[in-house]
């Protein structure tokens, strides 16, 4: 059977000078995020999203609102290139 995707934003800093404390945040949720997709019980499966901020915090209501509103289209798709997709066609923001 296959299982509905849900994708799931991940806003976090990994370069600059949050890069260390963002870096593990992002494993983390990457590793809890394998966890639940490793279960054969749920109908669905998690999609993490990844956008790095670069340590720009003024970019969160961005990346935020795009997240709801534009369900993270892949950044070939968009001009800005802003939001990394893990697993993007071409490579962009791949981690």
């Amino acid at each position: 059977m296959a299982r509905e995707t849900a994708p799931i934003p991940i806003l976090y800093s990994t370069t600059l000078p949050y890069a260390s404390l963002g870096r593990e945040a992002v494993d983390c949720t990457l590793a809890a995020a394998s966890e639940v997709n490793a279960s054969t019980d749920d109908t669905f499966r998690l999609e993490p999203k990844i956008a790095d901020l670069s340590g720009h915090p003024e970019q969160y209501a961005s990346l935020a609102d795009a997240a709801i509103r534009q369900q993270w289209l892949s950044p070939c798709d968009r001009q800005d290139h802003i939001v990394k997709q893990q697993g993007c066609p071409a490579g962009h923001g791949t981690t």
